[in-house]
C-alpha cells in the first residue's frame, strides 16, 4: 500500500514574480514571498542532457500548503520549454512533494506514463521533474527530502506566521 503524500507546494508559472507576489498576497494573504532570484543550480539535464532553464522562484504560504511563483528567462531546448511554460500565464505548472525514496516513486510515476524529464541538483537539493500533464495537467516535482529542504519550506511558514501584509517580496537570504 502507497502512503499519502502530502503536497508540499504548487508551482506556478507567471509573467512578472513581484507582481504575481502582491496580486496573490492581495487577493488570498499569501506571503511574505521569499524571491530566489535567478536561480543557479550545480547541475541541471533534460532527459540526461545539459540544457538551459534559467528561473526565478518565490515561495509564499497558503495555509498549510507553500506556493511557488517562477518566472522563466531562459529554457532551451525548445521541447522543454514545451513542457514548462503555457502559451498563457499564469498558469500550474507542477504539483510537489518530498520524498523519502524518489527511485520508488519515480517507479510509481512512470507506471502511469509519467517519465521523468528533468533533473537539477545544487547543494544538497536534489529535483526531478516528470511530465504529468496527460493525468493531472501539469509536472510533478519530487524534492529528495533533505535537511535543507525542509527547513526551508518551514522558514515560509514560519516568516507567514504574524505577517502584516507589508512587502509582499523579500530577496531570501540564507540564515
Amino acid at each position: 500500500m502507497l502512503k499519502n503524500r502530502p503536497v508540499c507546494h504548487y508551482g506556478y508559472a507567471v509573467a512578472n514574480i513581484r507582481e504575481a507576489a502582491r496580486t496573490w498576497s492581495t487577493l488570498f494573504g499569501v506571503g511574505p514571498f521569499l524571491l530566489i532570484e535567478k536561480m543557479e543550480f550545480d547541475s541541471i539535464s533534460y532527459f540526461g542532457e545539459e540544457c538551459t532553464y534559467v528561473h526565478s522562484a518565490a515561495f509564499g504560504q497558503w495555509g498549510s500548503t507553500a506556493i511557488e511563483l517562477m518566472q522563466f528567462y531562459e529554457c532551451s531546448p525548445p521541447s522543454l520549454a514545451q513542457r514548462l511554460l503555457s502559451n498563457s500565464m499564469p498558469v500550474l505548472n507542477h504539483v510537489a512533494y518530498l520524498s523519502e525514496d524518489p527511485a520508488a516513486d519515480a517507479a510509481r510515476l512512470e507506471s502511469v506514463g509519467a517519465g521523468e524529464f528533468l533533473h537539477a541538483k545544487f547543494g544538497e537539493v536534489e529535483v526531478r521533474l516528470y511530465d504529468a500533464r496527460h493525468v493531472i495537467g501539469c509536472a510533478v516535482e519530487i524534492h529528495r527530502k533533505s535537511a535543507f529542504i525542509e527547513e526551508f519550506f518551514e522558514r515560509v511558514a514560519r516568516e507567514s506566521r504574524g505577517w502584516d501584509g507589508r512587502d509582499p517580496v523579500r530577496v531570501f537570504q540564507p540564515d
